[in-house]
């Protein structure tokens, strides 16, 4: 779940698993955007809601890397 909140733009001080202060502060963050109860726990109504992030994340084609790269190599070619 660290490595998720970092990929999503949270500042996460580690993704070894701990759950230290800046993780804390991480979740409640997620919580207050995602506008679900703020507990401050990795609890079954975070992972609902990180769950639901990460889809949205991934249905957006701007963060598809390979995609934008393709699409980026294929503009250049035909600009050549």
């Amino acid at each position: 779940s660290q490595k998720l909140l970092n990929g999503l733009g949270y500042e996460i001080g580690r993704e070894d698993g701990y759950f230290d202060e800046a993780t804390a502060d991480a979740v409640t963050e997620f919580q207050v955007h995602s506008k679900v109860k703020e507990s401050g726990k990795m609890d079954r109504q975070f992972f609902t809601a990180l769950q639901k992030e990460i889809e949205t994340y991934r249905e957006n084609p701007e963060n598809d890397v390979q995609l934008q790269m393709g699409l980026d190599y294929l503009l250049h070619l035909l600009n050549e």
